[in-house]
């Protein structure tokens, strides 16, 4: 594990890097979209940085929040005209919800200060949006650099033990069931962020150049090969659903013929070595996972959300709730009280009511919305990617994760 001091020290030289460069684009008088395009540039160099905490306290500040105030205080004339142009009425309903659920709960500075804290990753879409729009070649310069750190954080782990990390501390999962983390500190928000990204390298195989295209192999090679290796079947469940559907859109003999080449290949000299990984160990454990799951977490979280289904406990209360209220409890280990009910969706149901659940799935809807029509097969394989997630959100609550939200606004901004 990587010392304290030593991680502090990364972390504040790559911030201090971040404000050079800044600085720069300010005195040199760059438009929004260079600025947009910097950020991007500096943000995706240290994104095995981004989702680590700045210092430990209640305030929880991670590192890409203060690089996006520092990106906001040097661009705010130009963001408050760039962002008076977007019409996305849906987070706009989302955001006065989040802020309702917060003003009627037993918590009400904690609650606002999560919605505030959400917001920013709506600063992030703008940023993301305007600089795509300006550098096509961008997208896949940032999905390439995320596979290379997470292929390279996988290799250092294999080297030096699971417990090499940014993180001071990696989830219990991965120490005690050898659940490879890379760059993450979660195993299955990692296979979150590499089943994601597997689904845009494997959408892009069908549409690439041929030079592209064998490149783009590659990189789904090594992605997958990370994604085995954390040993988390949810986000495998939506990896392969989206597969399935990508095929199907893409459906041709040929591609037909690569794909029984494929698997026979896997099976002839690859299916030992691939059932002997934990993620088919635990397939075979997932009825007890299930029930376990289940009975500990789901049915008490639905008691909570019975007794506050209309607005819940109020936006990012959840582990207020459960520290200060002595009639409901959630414990796990040793003891240790519940930070999340182990689903993404039944979160927001605690938290936000029937209100908030409906804003946020009508958000996710209309991100996942399809027509067939040639503009929505360009972007079919970024809403494939973006169902990898949506899926995966069933079993874990993945946007604690600011690796995970980075890469959700990517696709977000893509598809739009």
């Amino acid at each position: 594990m990587i010392s304290v001091t030593t991680r502090a020290s990364i972390v504040l030289l790559y911030l201090f890097i971040a404000l050079l460069l800044f600085v720069q684009d300010v005195i040199s008088r760059k438009k929004f979209n260079d600025r947009s395009v910097t950020f991007m540039k500096v943000s995706a160099f240290g994104f095995p940085l981004i989702d680590l905490k700045m210092v430990p306290s209640e305030l929880n500040i991670k590192v890409f929040e203060v690089l996006i105030f520092i990106f906001f205080v040097f661009s705010f004339k130009m963001f408050c005209s760039k962002i008076k142009k977007f019409n996305l009425l849906s987070i706009q309903i989302l955001f006065v919800v989040l802020v309702l659920t917060g003003l009627f709960s037993d918590f009400i500075l904690n609650s606002l200060y999560a919605t505030l804290k959400f917001s920013s990753y709506f600063l992030f879409f703008v940023i993301v949006y305007k600089s795509f729009r300006f550098d096509a070649n961008l997208p896949m310069m940032l999905f390439n650099l995320i596979v290379i750190y997470a292929f390279a954080f996988l290799i250092l782990q294999l080297y030096f033990g699971i417990d090499f990390s940014l993180y001071g501390q990696l989830n219990e999962a991965s120490i005690n069931f050898s659940r490879y983390t890379s760059f993450s500190q979660d195993p299955q928000k990692m296979a979150t962020i590499a089943y994601m990204i597997a689904i845009v390298y494997l959408g892009s195989f069908y549409s690439a150049q041929k030079k592209i295209k064998y490149l783009n192999i590659i990189f789904f090679i090594l992605i997958i090969y990370v994604a085995l290796l954390t040993g988390s079947r949810s986000s495998c469940v939506g990896f392969i659903t989206a597969a399935v559907l990508l095929f199907l859109f893409h459906f041709s003999v040929r591609n037909f013929l690569l794909i029984v080449f494929g698997a026979t290949f896997i099976y002839i000299f690859l299916a030992d070595y691939l059932l002997s990984q934990t993620l088919f160990q635990r397939i075979l454990d997932f009825d007890d996972d299930l029930e376990g799951r289940s009975s500990l977490f789901w049915i008490e979280a639905l008691k909570i959300f019975y007794d506050n289904y209309l607005i819940g406990v109020g936006n990012g209360n959840f582990s207020f709730f459960m520290n200060n209220t002595i009639a409901y409890k959630i414990s796990y280990g040793k003891g240790m009280t519940a930070d999340q009910p182990e689903s993404g969706y039944l979160l927001w149901l605690v938290e936000t009511g029937i209100l908030g659940s409906v804003a946020f799935i009508g958000v996710i809807i209309k991100i996942l919305s399809f027509k067939n029509t040639d503009k929505y097969a360009k972007v079919l394989k970024f809403k494939l990617a973006f169902l990898v997630w949506a899926i995966g959100f069933v079993t874990v609550y993945s946007l604690s994760d600011i690796k995970i939200v980075y890469v959700l606004v990517l696709l977000t901004a893509l598809i739009f």
